[in-house]
């Protein structure tokens, strides 16, 4: 059996974090010229750290930003979210504020069940996410860390 020293350790999980990296920065969609978007409005109770061009994700994956915020005299922040048109948001959807390990925030869309979809120029409110909602996604998570590890392994095995 070989020994590992924490300095393999490390070097694993660097190479695993350039792996991941490298997989989503190759997945971006080129921008068609003929793409059509609508806006939702969203309402936080706060936005420390939210700005134009923020990312607004749905299990990881890019679906909106941020177009526009404003502050209001009671300190909630409005915001104009831009989806494509081929996006289409369920009614219910929760929208968190979320922060990642270097506080970076961003905002996560909890698709409900509903069958029917916000129409552009909705207003809806959203939360600062908690621990506790984020691990609704929890599953879909580890089911993508854990493919992406694979993936990684694989590509290892490869070199």
């Amino acid at each position: 059996m070989l020994k590992t020293t924490p300095q393999d350790n490390m070097n694993r999980l660097l190479t695993y974090f350039t792996v991941l990296l490298v997989s989503f920065g190759c997945t971006s969609e080129p921008e068609d010229s003929n793409t059509t978007y609508y806006q939702l409005k969203v309402i936080f109770p706060e936005g420390n750290g939210l700005r134009s061009n923020t990312l607004v994700s749905y299990e990881g994956r890019e679906i909106g930003k941020i177009t526009s915020l404003e502050v209001d005299e009671t300190g909630k922040v409005m915001t104009s979210i831009e989806f494509k048109d081929s996006i289409k948001i369920p009614l219910k959807s929760k929208f968190l504020i979320t922060s990642d390990f270097l506080d970076t925030k961003s905002i996560e869309v909890l698709y409900s069940r509903e069958e029917r979809f916000y129409l552009t120029g909705t207003t809806v409110y959203g939360k600062v996410s908690t621990n506790g909602e984020m691990f609704d996604t929890s599953s879909s998570a580890q089911k993508l860390l854990d493919s992406l590890k694979q993936y990684s392994d694989s590509v290892l095995h490869q070199l």
